[in-house]
């Protein structure tokens, strides 16, 4: 599993990715987490041959936070869809 920060259009946020092959798979946390919560289940998808991805949602784990970060369902799908783009997933 590798740990890397990017930025998905005007947010910077951090990734987890485990697998390099295969479907993938996008894991997201609730608004009570952060992508590390997904660890176990990472390398698990990546053994069954997905290439499977985590990512903090804005304001939280190492994701931006404080003022001028919006912290909404919507905000959160606006990201969730830029990562997919980025990863060469959207159908």
């Amino acid at each position: 599993m590798i740990s890397y920060p990017t930025r998905i259009g005007n947010v910077g946020t951090r990734v987890l990715q485990s697998g390099s092959s295969g479907t993938p798979v996008v894991l997201v946390h609730g608004t009570g987490g952060r992508a590390d919560r997904w660890v176990r289940n990472l390398d698990a998808l990546a053994a069954a041959g997905y290439n499977a991805y985590a990512f903090d949602l804005p304001g939280h784990g190492f994701a931006d936070k404080g003022p001028g970060v919006e912290c909404s369902v919507p905000a959160y799908r606006k990201l969730l869809s830029g990562f997919v783009d980025s990863i060469g997933g959207s159908d």
